[in-house]
């Protein structure tokens, strides 16, 4: 078994015990790891992902085949400041019109 990471990686259930902290945000991650794969798997180097939860919807773009990498994000007023995939809630992601 492997969880996933806020980077879009994976680690094993040990190691996500000692750093807790990749799994900020690693459900959202997810969706556009899987939406990635989507553009590899079509030939289309340039998607909009929108993952619509409950109480919450992710905005994600992949570019040339890729994802967005940041270094540093935020949860909630909170700066977090590790390898992550953009996109989720940040507030630069919030208006479509910025993505294009």
């Amino acid at each position: 078994m492997f969880v996933s990471q806020s980077n879009g990686g994976m680690q094993t259930p040990a190691l996500a015990r000692l750093r807790p902290v990749t799994l900020a945000l690693s459900v959202p991650v997810a969706g556009v790891v899987a939406l990635e794969r989507l553009a590899r798997a079509f030939e289309l180097p340039n998607l909009i992902g929108l993952d619509i939860g409950g109480t919450s919807a992710d905005i994600s773009l992949v570019t040339d085949f890729a994802p967005r990498v940041a270094t540093e994000l935020s949860i909630g007023d909170l700066p977090v400041r590790l390898p992550s995939i953009e996109g989720r809630r940040d507030r630069r992601w919030r208006r479509l019109g910025r993505l294009c």
